[in-house]
């Protein structure tokens, strides 16, 4: 047992060296995974969570928070599919089938339908029993379109609840269709109300250690990608008041903010001893470039799949784990 309480790498350290398995643990802390959105910038916390994977601290971990793409790689983790799941990004929806800006105005630009239902389900199908089975939760969060405010999925009980609740989170408004009804209420994407970083979720449900896995470096962002972010949220805010979604479309203008509230949540939970939340965020490197939200590049995509997997075993190098040869960035 710990004399005081350890850093994040302190906990996954001694979890791996005791051998203690989720939902049986005896040391008292609650670790949580908060995986980011970002679209196709998701595969970068793709390969993020396939060297945690390569590593085993994936099962160190309690708990994972995801909205968007992030719950693709959450759930594909949970699976021990990590590096099938990352791949999809630069082998199956790279193309027309999933992004074609042509189809906006049929508010279709981002096909999730053909994500979740054609290649999730068929082409590199998720072990949804496996997920099921999973002592470590994936809590997905959705937005309310009447009422904005984030809203945490019941848990799946079937194959079906969990390919639903990827097509729901990753619905970005207007550019994949106008929110759905499902449990009775209008759902949107995820990443509306947390910025895509549901860090302050986390915190709420009482991690007392979190591993936060990025999907781009703010300081790298650059101000024509700001702009054109800023532009399009417009657009879709717009399109939402026109079409009866009033409140979530100023809502969304608010969702730069939203990242920045959470971004500072993490510095203070880092800096202020007070908070009793131990954080710490999976650096991406100095040579790390951000990918655009709608990249189609294969071999843009697949580096930035083994920049994340390298980020992550460079974290971790430290505690001198053994990597998986068999689990990697294919």
């Amino acid at each position: 047992m710990f004399e005081c309480v350890p850093t994040v790498s302190e906990l996954i350290s001694q979890r791996l060296q005791q051998k203690s398995q989720p939902g049986f643990r005896t040391d008292g802390f609650k670790l949580g995974l908060v995986l980011e959105s970002g679209g196709m910038r998701g595969v970068v916390v793709g390969g993020e969570v396939t060297g945690l994977q390569a590593l085993g601290v994936d099962q160190a971990i309690d708990s994972i928070y995801t909205v968007s793409c992030g719950s693709c790689a959450g759930y594909y983790l949970v699976s021990g599919q990590g590096p099938e799941g990352t791949s999809i990004y630069y082998n199956q929806i790279n193309n027309r089938d999933f992004i074609d800006l042509r189809r906006l105005t049929e508010r279709k630009a981002i096909d999730i339908a053909f994500l979740t239902y054609v290649v999730m389900m068929r082409r590199i199908p998720l072990d949804t029993s496996r997920v099921l089975q999973s002592t470590i939760p994936v809590n997905v969060y959705v937005t309310d379109a009447e009422d904005p405010q984030p809203v945490l999925l019941p848990s799946p009980k079937d194959r079906l609840d969990v390919h639903d609740a990827q097509y729901i989170t990753c619905r970005v408004p207007s550019l994949a269709g106008l929110p759905i009804e499902y449990f009775g209420k209008d759902l949107t994407d995820g990443g509306v109300m947390t910025g895509g970083l549901p860090v302050q979720q986390a915190v709420e449900d009482g991690c007392s250690h979190l591993l936060v896995a990025r999907s781009r470096d703010e300081a790298k962002v650059s101000k024509t990608e700001l702009l054109v972010d800023r532009l399009l949220i417009l657009a879709i805010a717009v399109d939402l008041e026109i079409n009866g979604y009033l409140k979530l479309g100023q809502a969304l203008l608010g969702v730069g903010q939203r990242l920045k509230e959470n971004l500072n949540l993490i510095k203070k939970l880092q800096s202020d001893s007070s908070f009793q939340v131990q954080v710490e965020v999976i650096d991406l490197g100095t040579s790390f470039r951000n990918i655009n939200m709608i990249e189609t590049a294969g071999k843009r995509l697949r580096q930035g799949a083994l920049d994340g997997f390298q980020a992550t075993i460079n974290h971790f190098r430290r505690l001198n784990l053994p990597i998986n040869p068999a689990v990697k960035i294919i």
